[in-house]
C-alpha cells in the first residue's frame, strides 16, 4: 500500500512528467555486476544531487512566493505545540489525583462501595434466617401436633392436619427447602403421615372383611395404636383419594367374586348375624345340588345385595356411594344374564312355562334391587330388554343347539350305517290297444322292421312273444325339459315316444325301507370269463327282500306328490353323442330292438357269439354281399297307446340323513307348536322383538341340511374322493334330503326350504354327474396310454393296447360293482353307461383317426374292440332276454359295427351303408375308414362317391 501524501504538500503538475529518481531506479535494476562502474555510480550521485538542489531552490522559491503567509502558519504551529505541552502537564496532575492509591478517588470509592455490599449482604442474611426460622418454627409445630393426633388415635384428624402441613411446606422460603433441617423435618413428616395412612388401612381391614365364608362389616372401629374408634364413615372419608379408590375397587372386586357371581353360579343361602353391638356379617351356606330352582338365587343375591347397601354403601359420602352401586349393577346384570338366563333357555318346548317364570323373577329383581336399592338408571334396564326378547333368545338358543347336534352328528358318522330307500319312477310305455298289454321298451319303425319284445326292468308281467309285443311309432315325440335325464343335447322332434325306463332326478316318492349288509354283485373281474355266464341279477339289490334292521324312528313327513315328467339332467350331456334324427333299414340281426338314448330304436349289430360278416379286405360283388344278409321281414302292424305307470326301484342313503331329517322334522313341529302357544307376549310397550313367535325356529328348519351341505364334503372329502361308492351314496343323501324338503315346503311355504331343496338337488346332481365325470376322464386316461392304437402289427404294441383296454374294462366292471348296491337301476345303467361310453368313444376315436390300416392290423383291432364286448354282461337283468346295452351306451352300435367292419369287405361295407345300418358314423368317418382299410381302386373311389352322397335315408331330406 503507497504511502499518503498530505494534502498540504504540492501536488505534481499535470506537465511534470520526469521522475529522476525512478529513471534511476530502472536504471539501477537493469545494471548487472559486470555493467556497473563507479562512473556510473558517480553519474547516477551527481544526477541525484543536481534534483535535490534544484528541489531546495524550488522550496525556497515556493516560501518567498508567499512569505505572509508561511510565517502566519509556522506561528501558529509553534503555539500548538506550545499548548500541547501545557495540556500534557495538566493531565498528569489530573491522572495522579484520580488512580492514586492513598489520595485518589477512585480508590476511596471503590473501598466505600465494597464496604456497603458487605453490610447489605450481612443485613439479607439476618432476614432470610429470621425469615427461615420462623417458618422453620410454625413449621415444627403443625408437625408436633400432627405427631400428637396420630399417637393418641384421631387419624382423621391427623389426616386433616397433614393438608396443612403439606401446605406449609410448599410455601418455605426459598433457601430453607434444600437445608438439611427442611429435609429431616420433611422425612419426620412423611414417615408420621404413612403411619397415619397405615393405620387407616388396618382399621379399613379390621371394618370390611371379605372371604369366601363371611362378609364383616364393623363400624366403629378401634385403633390399633390409641384408645380411640372410629366410624367406617370418618375411616373412609380420611383415606386419600387414589387410597380410598383401590381399597374400594378391593372390596367391590371381593362382592363380586364371593357373593355376586358365586350366588349366581351354584345354590346357595344366605344369613347375616351380629356376633357384636358393632359387627354385621353376612354368611353363605351351600344348598343341595339339584334341589334348587334359579329364581331362588336371585332371591338370594338380593338378600346380599340389600346387606351391602346398608351396612356398606351407606358409609360411602355422596360422591363415593352411588358411584360403588353403579359399579356393581353391570356386573350383577352380565351375571344374571349369563349365569342365571342364558344357561337356562331350555332345549324343549316344555320347558318353557319354568324359564318364562324364571325370566319374570329376574324382570321383578332388576326393579326391585337394582333400580330400588342400587338406584341404576330407570331408562336402562338390560334385564326387562331381554326379556322382552326372550322369545328370540330361546329360538336362536334352539338355533345353535340344532346346529350344533347336527355338526356332532355329521363328523361322527358311520359310513357303514345305511338304509334303503324305495323311489317310484313314472314312464310311459306302449301297450296293444285290444289285450291291454305292457310292452315295456319295444316300438315298430314304420313297416319294414319287426321286433321281438324286451322286458326293461323286470316288470311282473310276462310280455309274451315277440309276435305280441310289435309297436308303431307315435306321431310326434314330447319335449324334453332342458334339465331332464336326457342322454342328447338335441331335442328330437318327431318319429319316437320316449318309452325306454328313464333315470330320475326328481322321484315321485320315496319309501324307506332296511338297509342289505351285502350290495354286492360278484361280477367276476377275471378278463377270460364270460360276464354273461350267470344271472348278473341273482344278486339283485333291488329287487331282493330286504333283510330284518333294528328299529329306529324313521322321518314322520308325508311322501311328496308323484311327478309325472321324469326330468333328466343335461350335464351328462358332454359324454353323450349328438343324436341322428334318422331311421335305420338294415340289419339280419334277430335280436330285439333296444331303445337308443338318442331318440332311435335300433337293432343292435352282430353280438360276440355271431360270425362277422367277412374277416378280409378283398371286395365282394353287391349281388353276393346282398344274399349274405337277407333283408328283415315285416312286422305285423297293430294298434298301440301310450300308458304311464309307476316303476319301483331302491337306491342306499346313509342312516345320516335319516337323522337329519328327523332333527328338521322335530324342529319344523317345535315351531309350530311355539308360534301357536303365545307364551311369550310382550313384558312392556317398548318390545324391540323383530319378528312373530316361531319366525326364527322356522326360518333355521333348512338350518341341519344346509349345514350338512356345507361340511360333509369338507369333512369327509378324503373318503369321497377314494371312494366311488361313498361319493354316489353321497349323491342319494342329498337326493334323499331334496325330496323329503320338497315335501316339507309343501307344509312350510318357505323360500329358505325351497332354496335348500333346490340345492341339494343340485347337489346330488353335481356329484352325480362329477363322479361319472371323474371316472370317464380316468378311462380315457388308461386308453390314452395305447397311443392311439397303431402298429399293433407288432406283438409287444398289441400287448400294450390289449392291456389298456382289459384295464379300462376292469375299471369299468369295478365300479359297475361298487354302484349297484348303491343307485337305482335307472342311475345305475346312466352312470355305467357313461363310463363305458367314454371307453368306447376314445377306441372310436383314436382307430377312426388311423390313416391307414394295413390287414394284420384291421384284425387286431377288430380283436381289441371285441374285448368290450364283455360290457354286455353289465346291462343283462335277463339271460332270457337280451342286453339292454343299446338303451344306456349310446355310441354301442356304431362301436360294434366299427368291430366288423374293420374285417368287413367293400361289398358288405356298401351294402350296411345303403341299408342306412351306418347312421352312426359321420360321412366323413367313413370315408376316411374305407381309405385307410382298401387300396386305391376304381371300386374304392366309386364307394366313397355314394358314401359322400350321403345316407340313403337323408338323401331326399
Amino acid at each position: 500500500m503507497a504511502f499518503p501524501i498530505p494534502d498540504h504538500l504540492p501536488r505534481r503538475s499535470a506537465g511534470d512528467t520526469q521522475d529522476l529518481a525512478s529513471d534511476i531506479l530502472k536504471e539501477m535494476g537493469g545494471v548487472t555486476h559486470k555493467t556497473l562502474t563507479s562512473g556510473l555510480a558517480a553519474s547516477w550521485v551527481a544526477q541525484l544531487d543536481s534534483a535535490v538542489e534544484s528541489t531546495k531552490i524550488s522550496i525556497h522559491e515556493r516560501i518567498h512566493a508567499d512569505l505572509p503567509e508561511f510565517e502566519g502558519q509556522l506561528h501558529m504551529a509553534e503555539s500548538v505545540q506550545r499548548r500541547m505541552g501545557e495540556l500534557a502537564g495538566h493531565v498528569d496532575e489530573l491522572g495522579m489525583s484520580v488512580l492514586d492509591d492513598q489520595t485518589g478517588l477512585v480508590p476511596t470509592l471503590l473501598r466505600s462501595l465494597t464496604a456497603h455490599s458487605k453490610l447489605a449482604q450481612e443485613h439479607l442474611n439476618a432476614q432470610l434466617t429470621a425469615d427461615a426460622l420462623a417458618h422453620l418454627i410454625e413449621c415444627k409445630a403443625q408437625y408436633d401436633g400432627l405427631a400428637r393426633l396420630v399417637e393418641s388415635g384421631k387419624l382423621p384428624d391427623a389426616m386433616r392436619e397433614s393438608v396443612g402441613i403439606e401446605v406449609l411446606f410448599s410455601r418455605a422460603p426459598p433457601p430453607l427447602p434444600d437445608s438439611d433441617v427442611m429435609r429431616e423435618l420433611k422425612g419426620k413428616f412423611r414417615a408420621t403421615k404413612d403411619r397415619a395412612e397405615e393405620e387407616l388401612s388396618s382399621a379399613c381391614a379390621q371394618a370390611v372383611v371379605v372371604t369366601a365364608s363371611a362378609l364383616a362389616i364393623l363400624s366403629p372401629v378401634p385403633v390399633r395404636h390409641g384408645e380411640h374408634s372410629l366410624h367406617l364413615s370418618d375411616v373412609l372419608a380420611a383415606l386419600p383419594a387414589s387410597a380410598q379408590a383401590s381399597y374400594l375397587a378391593t372390596v367391590r372386586k371381593g362382592i363380586v367374586t364371593h357373593y355376586i357371581e358365586y350366588v349366581l353360579l351354584q345354590p346357595c343361602s344366605a344369613k347375616t348375624s351380629a356376633p357384636s353391638p358393632s359387627e354385621q356379617r353376612l354368611e353363605l351356606f351351600p344348598d343341595p345340588p339339584l334341589t334348587e330352582d334359579m329364581a331362588h338365587r336371585l332371591d338370594t343375591l338380593s338378600f346380599v345385595i340389600s346387606f351391602i347397601s346398608e351396612n356398606l354403601i351407606s358409609q360411602l359420602d355422596s360422591t363415593q356411594g352411588p358411584a360403588f352401586a353403579r359399579l356393581l349393577c353391570k356386573p350383577i346384570t352380565s351375571g344374571v344374564l349369563n349365569h342365571i338366563l342364558v344357561p337356562s333357555l331350555p332345549s324343549s318346548y316344555d320347558h318353557l312355562p319354568p324359564f318364562i317364570s324364571l325370566v319374570k323373577s329376574a324382570v321383578k329383581f332388576e326393579q326391585t334391587v337394582l333400580v330400588g336399592i342400587l338406584g341404576t338408571d330407570s331408562s336402562d334396564l338390560p334385564l326387562r330388554q331381554w326379556a322382552d326378547n326372550a322369545g328370540a333368545h330361546y329360538e336362536r338358543h334352539r338355533r345353535v343347539q340344532i346346529l350344533e347336534r347336527t355338526r356332532k352328528v355329521i363328523e361322527d358318522c358311520d359310513f357303514a350305517n345305511e338304509f334303503v330307500v324305495e323311489v317310484s319312477v313314472p314312464m310311459t310305455i306302449m301297450v296293444e290297444d285290444e289285450e291291454e298289454k305292457v310292452l315295456g321298451v319295444e316300438a315298430v319303425q314304420g313297416d319294414e322292421w319287426g321286433f321281438e319284445e324286451e322286458k326293461g326292468w323286470g316288470f311282473d308281467e310276462d310280455l309274451g312273444e315277440s309276435s305280441k309285443g310289435a309297436v308303431a311309432l307315435p306321431q310326434k315325440q314330447e319335449k324334453i325339459e332342458e334339465d331332464s335325464w336326457g342322454f342328447d343335447d338335441e331335442m328330437i322332434e318327431e318319429d319316437l315316444e320316449p318309452t325306454p325306463a328313464p333315470m330320475p332326478a326328481s322321484p315321485a316318492k320315496a319309501k324307506v325301507v332296511p338297509a342289505e349288509e351285502d350290495g354286492a354283485w360278484g361280477f367276476d373281474d377275471d378278463m377270460g370269463s364270460s360276464p354273461t355266464a350267470d344271472n348278473a341279477w341273482d344278486d339283485d339289490p333291488w329287487g331282493a327282500e330286504p333283510k330284518s334292521a333294528p328299529p329306529a324312528r324313521e322321518p314322520t313327513l308325508p311322501p311328496p306328490v308323484v311327478v309325472s315328467n321324469v326330468k333328466q339332467a343335461t350335464g351328462l350331456a358332454k359324454f353323450n353323442n349328438k343324436g341322428k334324427k334318422s331311421k335305420l333299414n338294415g340289419d339280419t340281426s334277430s335280436t330285439p330292438a333296444s331303445p337308443h338314448p338318442n331318440g332311435h330304436f335300433l337293432t343292435p349289430p352282430m353280438s360276440s357269439t355271431q360270425s362277422p360278416l367277412t374277416s378280409h379286405h378283398a371286395p365282394l360283388d353287391n349281388a353276393a354281399s346282398s344274399s349274405s344278409v337277407p333283408p328283415p321281414p315285416q312286422p305285423p302292424k297293430k294298434q298301440l297307446k301310450a300308458v304311464n305307470v309307476t316303476n319301483v326301484e331302491t337306491y342306499a342313503a346313509s342312516s345320516l340323513v335319516k337323522e337329519l331329517m328327523i332333527l328338521v322334522e322335530d324342529l319344523l313341529a317345535e315351531s309350530e307348536q311355539f308360534a301357536s302357544s303365545n307364551l311369550f307376549p310382550p313384558l312392556s310397550t317398548g318390545s324391540s322383538s323383530a319378528s312373530p313367535p316361531g319366525e326364527l325356529l322356522r326360518g333355521c328348519v333348512p338350518a341341519p341340511i344346509d349345514l350338512f351341505r356345507g361340511l360333509y364334503p369338507v369333512k369327509h372329502s378324503l373318503k369321497l374322493a377314494n371312494s366311488s361308492a361313498k361319493a354316489m351314496r353321497f349323491s342319494n343323501d342329498c337326493f334323499y334330503l331334496a325330496q323329503q324338503l320338497e315335501t316339507v315346503a309343501s307344509v312350510l311355504p318357505n323360500e329358505k326350504v325351497t332354496a335348500c331343496q333346490k340345492q341339494a338337488q343340485l347337489l346330488a346332481d353335481s356329484w352325480y354327474e362329477g363322479t361319472i365325470e371323474k371316472y370317464c376322464d380316468e378311462v380315457d386316461g388308461i386308453l390314452a396310454e395305447a397311443e392311439g392304437f397303431t402298429i399293433t402289427a407288432e406283438q409287444e404294441r398289441y400287448d400294450e393296447c390289449e392291456s389298456a383296454v382289459n384295464s379300462s374294462l376292469q375299471l369299468i366292471r369295478r365300479l359297475a360293482s361298487s354302484w349297484k348296491s348303491i343307485l337305482t337301476k335307472s342311475k345305475y345303467y346312466a352312470a355305467v353307461g357313461m363310463v363305458a361310453d367314454a371307453a368306447l368313444s376314445r377306441v372310436l376315436e383314436d382307430i377312426l383317426a388311423l390313416p391307414d390300416i394295413p390287414e394284420v392290423e384291421s384284425n387286431r383291432l377288430s380283436e381289441l374292440c371285441r374285448i368290450f364286448n364283455a360290457l354286455e354282461g353289465l346291462f343283462t337283468e335277463d339271460m332270457n332276454k337280451p342286453p339292454s346295452t343299446v338303451a344306456w351306451v349310446p355310441c354301442w352300435l356304431k362301436f360294434s359295427y366299427l368291430s366288423e367292419l374293420l374285417e368287413a369287405s367293400m361289398a358288405d361295407i356298401t351294402y350296411l351303408f345303403e341299408e342306412g345300418a351306418l347312421v352312426d358314423f359321420e360321412l366323413e368317418e367313413l370315408a376316411t375308414l374305407v381309405k385307410a382299410l382298401f387300396a386305391d381302386t376304381p371300386l374304392r373311389t366309386n364307394t366313397l362317391h355314394k358314401i359322400m352322397a350321403g345316407h340313403p335315408n337323408t338323401v331326399s331330406s
